[in-house]
């Protein structure tokens, strides 16, 4: 799983598990970066820079991203909020949450909408959840801060410079 060199070009692991998107992307061309790279202006000057990665890195980007930007929500709080994981799919999109995080009355809720929510024990939640990295201009005081989910293997480290 550790990928190959043919002819001086590099043919990494995701070959060997992205083939519907090597095939979509056909010859010669690079694949989509699934990685969520995202700068966040206000006023024409950047406000915030992140990126994901892990299997829910789109739920927990735009988690994150509602926190912070909707609800205010200083970044390292919201990364450390509880987050909806990648999903289960099968005949229906089924919502997955690590179990204890959340309030019942959440998931009840949810599933009074229709929502199926499963709750999954840590090991299963640790491949469905998504890692979140970025970093941020103090509108107020300009001071750039770095922040990041504690689970990650490796957490961003904030300092204030």
């Amino acid at each position: 799983s550790t990928g190959i060199f043919v002819d001086g070009v590099s043919i990494p692991d995701s070959a060997s598990f992205q083939q519907s998107s090597v095939k979509n992307a056909g010859p010669g061309h690079r694949l989509p970066d699934p990685m969520v790279p995202l700068i966040v202006m206000k006023d024409g000057k950047p406000l915030l820079v992140s990126s994901t990665i892990g299997g829910g890195l789109h739920q927990r980007t735009l988690q994150i991203l509602c926190s912070v930007l909707d609800f205010e929500i200083g970044p390292q709080t919201a990364a450390e909020q509880p987050a909806f994981l990648l999903p289960a799919f099968g005949t229906a999109i089924t919502a997955q949450v690590e179990k204890e995080q959340f309030d019942p009355k959440v998931l009840s809720g949810l599933s009074a909408l229709g929502q199926k929510v499963n709750e999954v024990d840590a090991v299963t939640a640790s491949g469905a959840r998504g890692y979140w990295v970025g970093a941020m201009i103090d509108p107020k005081t300009g001071s750039r801060l770095g922040f990041g989910t504690r689970k990650a293997p490796l957490p961003a480290i904030g300092l204030a410079y």
